[in-house]
């Protein structure tokens, strides 16, 4: 890791273009860089690329209300 002032840069990976950066966002504990953002940003639908990335954004969502669902059935057995 690279010491910047008191932050730390690291690199990880996103989950929608698998690379490694360390310019990201954090959603839902997982990761999304910035040249994915700027692209999501500019897309509407029927362009290409739109259901890639929505694609991925909606696996996002099912894999963290499985998480939530999971963990309820844990707490409250």
């Amino acid at each position: 890791m690279m010491r910047v002032g008191v932050l730390f840069m690291r690199e990880v990976l996103c989950f929608t273009c698998k690379k490694q950066s360390t310019n990201y966002i954090e959603i839902l504990g997982k990761y999304i860089c910035e040249s994915c953002q700027q692209e999501i940003l500019t897309l509407s639908p029927g362009d290409y690329g739109y259901d890639h990335f929505h694609n991925e954004i909606k696996i996002l969502w099912e894999e963290y209300l499985e998480c939530l669902i999971k963990n309820q059935v844990i707490n409250h057995g």
